[in-house]
């Protein structure tokens, strides 16, 4: 796991301050490097949160950036095999970057809840 943590903090960056948060948030390349991790660990990852930059260059969640409709591009696992979870959150990742992409020429970021 110690792994796993590294990783998150060498590559993490910092959600907006007024979240008042000390969670971080991985670029689309660093989250599928970090679900190969949690996956090789057999760690459960319970969800993600999307996000994007603000007009101010800030990581905000997508839906308050881009509109409620991308609020559905979050997700959450509810169960214990940390192969199905994997599976999922590589799936969600992947539509979520896709549904932003079309609309908009910006860089997705992920949180991930993990077990």
């Amino acid at each position: 796991m110690q792994r796993y943590f590294d990783f998150l903090k060498y590559n993490g960056h910092n959600v907006a301050e007024y979240l008042e948060s000390k969670e971080l948030a991985l670029s689309y390349t660093k989250t599928k490097e970090a679900l190969e991790i949690l996956n090789n660990i057999h760690c459960v990852v319970l969800g993600g949160d999307v996000f994007v930059r603000d007009n101010t260059g800030e990581l905000d969640y997508a839906m308050n950036v881009l509109g409620q409709e991308y609020h559905c591009f979050n997700w959450f696992f509810d169960g214990f095999d940390a192969l199905q979870s994997y599976k999922k959150a590589l799936e969600a990742v992947e539509i979520a970057v896709s549904a932003v992409s079309k609309n908009y020429s910006i860089d997705v970021f992920f949180v991930l809840t993990i077990r």
